[in-house]
């Protein structure tokens, strides 16, 4: 019967130690780690694309309902944004609710203000024709009376 060499080889092969085992084991578990890093990087990669391409697919909605939504009133822009429900829709529509609140604050403002000075005209309008008729009224004659008013008319007090 013929032998086999490799049984030989195998006898003849000086046994492994404990820590021969150990180093073996210790490369065993590098690369089983170095393996999970990569499967965690190309997790993280491939997340990192779709969070792009989301982005990219949210702009291009964005930029597409703002070209249909020209010229219509806020209000109905403002709803629609709404209706795409996409983070980058709710930021704009934040974004211009705040402009209309703020434009609206700002021509209540100015309607106030022209309402003040609406009103301050007319008690000094007021005033002045009190004044003129108060005037008037120390004419001792009527050609008198007559001079003064034309001259207050001059003046501009009526």
């Amino acid at each position: 019967m013929p032998v086999d060499a490799g049984i030989f080889n195998a006898l003849a092969a000086q046994p492994k130690s404990v820590q021969d085992y150990l180093s073996a084991y210790d490369q065993q578990d590098a690369r089983k780690m170095a393996l999970q890093q990569n499967t965690l990087a190309v997790q993280q990669t491939q997340g990192q694309m779709a969070d792009r391409q989301r982005l990219l697919t949210e702009q291009d909605a964005m930029r597409q309902y703002l070209q249909s939504a020209q010229g219509r009133p806020v209000k109905d822009q403002l709803s629609g944004l709404q209706g795409l429900g996409t983070p980058t829709a709710l930021d704009y529509y934040g974004k211009l609710r705040k402009s209309e609140d703020d434009s609206a604050s700002a021509q209540s403002t100015a309607e106030w203000h022209r309402a003040q000075a609406a009103s301050k005209r007319a008690e000094d309008l007021r005033k002045s024709y009190e004044h003129g008729i108060q005037w008037l009224q120390t004419a001792e004659t009527p050609d008198q009376a007559k001079q003064m008013f034309d001259q207050g008319v001059q003046l501009g007090h009526w």
